[in-house]
């Protein structure tokens, strides 16, 4: 019995490491593409705040162009 209790205990920790590994991992993951999603998030607002005036002047040409 004792010697089953060992293995089992062993496979056990063995698989508590190897998730421990892999939720690790899409941590590390997860903060990357956080830390992307952040940058472009930034880039269309700036993006946005640069260019209001054509975006804006382009919008109702359009709006324009579909009314005709």
């Amino acid at each position: 019995y004792q010697s089953e209790l060992q293995q089992y205990t062993s496979e056990v920790q063995a698989e508590t490491s190897e998730y421990q590994n892999k939720l690790q991992k899409q941590q590390a993951y997860s903060k990357e593409a956080d830390k992307y999603y952040q940058w472009a998030n930034t880039e269309v607002s700036t993006y946005i705040q640069n260019n209001s005036k054509m975006i804006a002047a382009t919008m109702a040409g359009r709006a324009q162009a579909a009314q005709a």
